[in-house]
């Protein structure tokens, strides 16, 4: 979370479910295909997916009063813009492992900062994309948290640049050939070499909304010349630092001043990330440090700014290149970013929408080239499933997301979308010391459900939220009813089932070790089990 950072309903886990005639296993796990694939019945059509780091829906293309982009609305206006899209995790490699395999969280293995590679075993659809339909793949970026090598997350992409994902205390990684304001060396290399007749597979995923907030605080835009590294550290070095500073001194420090940053990193190696991380986690519970929270959160709506400006240069450059000829256009985020809302600040600690609300702009030709904006609920993981329907490709089987073209075609109604799914692990350097927690939620563009297992007090708490009446996620509807007293839609129950169920194994594993060194500090877990489904057969509710 903090140096990088609702899938589908329930399906099947991945390439471990059994082929049938349904559900035909057509892809190797290096993508390969295992049976004569036919031709797209279509002309080849190219995919750019444009990833804004951190950015959270209502501060991008949403209502909140202080929105800073309007040069991003102004694309989203141009094309097919989603209200309601989910995120499959609140942060970085969960999010976009599962934006690029389809799976949940739990299924690819890159849950939590313990395990940031891939299995083997999992097939990318950039894979399948450059082995079974010869597509061209690249990636740049500036992120860090990339890596090369077996079990990167990154499988398939035969071109690109990225940061190697190491970290020096005190120096940030250098961008990987491409930024939002310049399209970088690397890029236009690609772009000069890539041969024009193969269709092709682009990946941008910019850093830039990302903590430490604003223009000031991303200044490396290039590969910079040793000399240009010794006045950065020049700098570091004459950075003053607050004498005994206070955990929110140090956490202002983090999220607002990236030479601050880089000093405290060097004057308190053992202390200073697991000091923010505590603040973040807990330091906004009592409301005492609201003031701070919204200062983040201007310092973040500041930094959007220049990122806006950024977009347009980007959409720009790529259309001055010949880039968005035939192509699908998507601009999307990994998760969001908190600032008080529900007592943290920043990102990976839970699943209310402030972390997994993402904006959702798809561009391109028909039917994508006919504005409107949809309030369907949509997940991140139905970009990869949609192009394939859109270039005549066969889907990866076994995954989650679903093709968001039917709900383009669904002239003079109002698409209702489908349940999405997100998973969290919450544990470890992301937060403090001894928190143990698993989060799964349920989401439509009216029905919330979250349920939070704490392996270390052995309890599970479950909540449900009425988005349309209760957006900011305040009013827990189970403090005053019954479950099976709320008018939940027969899909939404499925989908609430479907999270509990991915919810269960966890909790029985942790209640098995009940009364051992390593079980649970209570028996609560003990008669605990997915409860019978809230809505019955007839019920006729629909979303």
């Amino acid at each position: 979370m903090l140096l990088g950072g609702c899938g589908g309903d329930g399906g099947p886990a991945g390439r471990a479910a059994a082929p049938g005639p349904e559900l035909e296993q057509r892809y190797a796990g290096n993508g390969a295909p295992l049976v004569t694939l036919p031709p797209p019945h279509r002309p080849p059509r190219n995919l750019v997916v444009l990833v804004l780091d951190t950015l959270r829906a209502d501060m991008a293309i949403g209502s909140a009063p202080e929105a800073p982009m309007p040069r991003l609305r102004e694309l989203a206006a141009q094309g097919v813009s989603f209200r309601n899209a989910c995120a499959p995790a609140p942060w970085t490699i969960p999010s976009m492992t599962s934006l690029l395999t389809g799976l949940l969280p739990t299924e690819h293995g890159c849950a939590d900062e313990q395990a940031p590679r891939l299995q083997e075993s999992v097939t990318t659809y950039a894979e399948v994309l450059a082995r079974a339909y010869g597509y061209e793949t690249a990636v740049f970026s500036d992120v860090p948290w990339y890596r090369g090598g077996t079990g990167s997350i990154l499988q398939g992409f035969a071109r690109g640049a990225r940061p190697n994902g190491s970290r020096v205390p005190g120096r940030e990684p250098l961008h990987g050939g491409y930024s939002l304001h310049a399209t970088g060396d690397s890029l236009d290399a690609w772009i000069a070499e890539r041969d024009g007749s193969r269709p092709f597979f682009l990946l941008l995923h910019s850093f830039a909304p990302h903590d430490p907030y604003g223009e000031a605080n991303h200044p490396h835009q290039a590969a910079w010349s040793a000399e240009e590294w010794q006045a950065y550290d020049q700098a570091i070095a004459r950075r003053t630092l607050p004498t005994s500073p206070t955990p929110a001194e140090l956490t202002r420090i983090f999220l607002t001043d990236a030479l601050g940053r880089a000093a405290c990193m060097r004057e308190y190696p053992s202390s200073f990330m697991p000091t923010v991380c505590r603040f973040l986690w807990e330091g906004f519970r009592s409301g005492e440090h609201a003031p701070l929270a919204a200062e983040f959160r201007a310092a973040y709506a500041d930094g959007l700014r220049w990122v806006d400006r950024g977009v347009a240069d980007a959409v720009a450059a790529l259309a001055e290149r010949g880039l968005l000829r035939d192509t699908l256009l998507v601009i999307t985020s990994d998760h969001g970013e908190a600032f008080g809302e529900h007592g943290t600040v920043g990102h990976g600690h839970h699943l209310h929408d402030e972390l997994v609300h993402v904006p959702l702009v798809l561009r391109g030709p028909a039917p994508f080239d006919t504005p409107r904006t949809l309030e369907a609920s949509v997940a991140l993981i139905d970009v990869l499933p949609t192009f394939f329907d859109w270039a005549g490709l066969l889907d990866v089987p076994g995954r989650h997301g679903r093709s968001l073209l039917p709900l383009l075609s669904a002239a003079g109604q109002s698409p209702e979308g489908h349940p999405v799914l997100a998973e969290a692990t919450v544990r470890g350097v992301m937060v403090a010391p001894g928190v143990q927690r698993q989060v799964v939620a349920a989401r439509t563009a009216h029905w919330k459900y979250v349920a939070e297992h704490d392996a270390v007090l052995g309890t599970v708490t479950e909540h449900v939220y009425d988005l349309r009446a209760d957006p900011e996620e305040r009013d827990d509807l189970l403090r005053r009813f019954a479950l099976a007293d709320l008018p939940l839609p027969e899909a939404f129950c499925r989908a609430l089932e479907a999270a509990r169920g991915r919810l269960a194994p966890e909790v029985e594993a942790v209640d098995a070790l009940h009364g051992t060194p390593y079980g649970a500090a209570s028996g609560a877990l003990t008669n605990w089990r997915p409860p019978a489904s809230p809505c019955s057969d007839e019920d006729p509710a629909h979303e």
